[in-house]
């Protein structure tokens, strides 16, 4: 009788990337519209763009365009990074909000 060989699993573990939470903090544009810092209230939330435009009111190619100005201005590409940013700066993103409602 032939002994079958055992199927090692890769213990090899995948390394994450690491995250200077510093960089997020600091980067806070001066030139963000009212829209702009909606939109990224509700990227911070995890809302996608259609349910992020049902909640604001504006259209989901609105969102989309505020988005990728939000992401031209921050200097963050990818949306995971966009919605970290916004949790990290959740306090002053809601600051400007209500100075710009007065």
């Amino acid at each position: 009788m032939a002994k079958k060989k055992a199927n090692k699993k890769s213990t090899k573990q995948t390394k994450l990337p690491t995250v200077n939470y510093a960089e997020f903090l600091e980067n806070r544009p001066d030139d963000l519209t009212k829209r702009e810092l909606e939109v990224a209230v509700q990227v911070g939330l995890g809302r996608t763009c259609r349910e992020a435009s049902g909640e604001i009111g504006i259209s989901n190619e609105t969102v989309r365009s505020h988005l990728a100005t939000l992401r031209n201005k921050t200097k963050l590409r990818r949306k995971p990074q966009l919605m970290l940013w916004a949790n990290l700066n959740a306090p002053w993103i809601n600051d400007q909000l209500k100075q710009r409602s007065k």
